[in-house]
Order: structure tokens, then sequence, then C-alpha cells
């Protein structure tokens, strides 16, 4: 800065002048609904009520609490972890991109929580901006299913979760090839102390509440007789959808 005296004298001077960023506007974490089925992939996006000066950073970072028993792993953003990073563009209201959420096969409540870096500052409003969302409880559900004979009958192997982490009964429906007459063609199993020993145990802790399941059967007569396998699964929640599989 220069300055000129009543004499004309010429003089100068520094001035440093501090331009601080302003308040940052309300932020809304959107696109998730608020209540979610299991493993479901819904995206987390990031919106400002007003434009911002300056180029954000907005970190997320995800928290998970199960209704019952140890954390799921699995609950995760898309990119792998519990953190995920969206950049909304200087004076712009909506991010670059969305992130995208694994809701995993437990219920319980999600908590997604931002944090707002213009540069190094840290302009996170207060209270940070948050979402929850809720994974409900629900009926099992089967992802997986074979059916094999053996020489003595044969064997089923399923593989799916319960997110209410319990499973009380499996029910077999059998189906007879042409011309066989099946004495028995339905079995139910009680599986509620066998299950129970698996969600309480260490093994359980890292898959969630998937699970896979074996389950012989002794045919007396010929094996062939059986042609197909109708299985439901019930928990406390509800029964799962049947799954039909043909013997191999």
């Amino acid at each position: 800065m220069f300055v000129v005296d009543n004499n004309g004298v010429l003089g100068s001077a520094t001035v440093n002048v501090t331009v601080g960023l302003p308040t940052a506007p309300a932020v809304t974490l959107s696109g998730v609904p608020a209540t979610n089925a299991p493993a479901s992939q819904p995206s987390v996006q990031v919106s400002l009520a007003n434009p911002f000066p300056a180029v954000l950073t907005v970190n997320l970072t995800l928290t998970f609490a199960p209704d019952s028993g140890p954390d799921d792993p699995s609950i995760q953003f898309a990119t792998g972890g519990r953190t995920a990073q969206i950049v909304v563009p200087a004076n712009n209201t909506g991010g670059l991109t969305a992130a995208a959420l694994q809701t995993g096969t437990v219920a319980g409540t999600i908590t997604i929580t931002a944090q707002l870096l213009a540069g190094t500052q840290n302009v996170t409003p207060t209270p940070s901006p948050s979402l929850s969302v809720r994974v409900n409880a629900a009926a099992p559900v089967i992802t997986s299913i074979t059916a094999t004979r053996n020489s003595t009958g044969f064997t089923v192997v399923l593989d799916g979760y319960s997110s209410s982490r319990d499973l009380a009964t499996g029910t077999f429906q059998f189906s007879g090839s042409a011309g066989a007459n099946l004495l028995t063609n339905q079995v139910s199993t009680a599986d509620g102390s066998l299950f129970s020993q698996w969600y309480q145990s260490a093994a359980s802790a890292p898959f969630g509440s998937q699970f896979s399941l074996t389950q012989p059967f002794t045919v007396t007569g010929s094996p062939s007789a059986v042609l197909s396998v109708t299985v439901t699964l019930t928990n406390s929640v509800g029964s799962s959808l049947p799954v039909t599989v043909n013997l191999q």
C-alpha cells in the first residue's frame, strides 16, 4: 500500500489481509431409505443447501449397531471399508459421485456421519451431518441349494442368511419320479438349537447372519425314486420363499 503526505513524500507499507471461508451451508445426506432390506445396496448422496465458494471434500464414516450378536463386517461402502469420500465442486450444491452402501445380512442400525473439509480446514457444521439407516429383521433367504444322490439316499446343501440371527425349522418337500410311490413326502427339522450354537460362536462372526446347512436323507428303497426337493426355512420373523432343486 502506498500513501503520500501533504509535502508530497511517498511512503509504503505492507498490510496482510486474511480472507476467511464463510460458514458451511447445511448439508443433507440422502438417497438411502430409512428402512432397508438385508443384502441391498443403496447409494448415499451429498447435497448442500447453498453453493460454497471452495471445493469441499466430504468424508463419510459408517458405524453399525446390530440388534443381536457381533458386528457384521460385510456392512460397508461398496469401495471397501467403512469410510468413503465425496467431492463437491466449488460453487455447486451436489457431490460429483454417490457412495454405494452394502447393508449386509444382520438386522440393526447403520449410522453414517459426514466431515467437511475445504482444503485442510475443517468446516463441518455443528452438529455433524448424519444419516441413520435401519436394516430390518426379515424371514430367512436361501441363496443357493444343491441336492446330490449317494448310495444310501441324498444330501441337500443350502446357503442363505437369517437377519434375525435365528432359524427354527426347515421343511423339505419331496417329489417322486414318474411311477414312484413315496411313503414320506415331507420332513420337518427342528434347527433352533443348531443355529443358536452357530450364531453364538466366534466362527460365525465374519459371516454376519450367513450360514451353510448340510442336511442328509436316507432313502429306504431306491434313491432314484426322489426327483426333487422343495425347501422352506422359518425363523422368528417368518418363512422363506420355497426353493426347489432337482437331485443330481
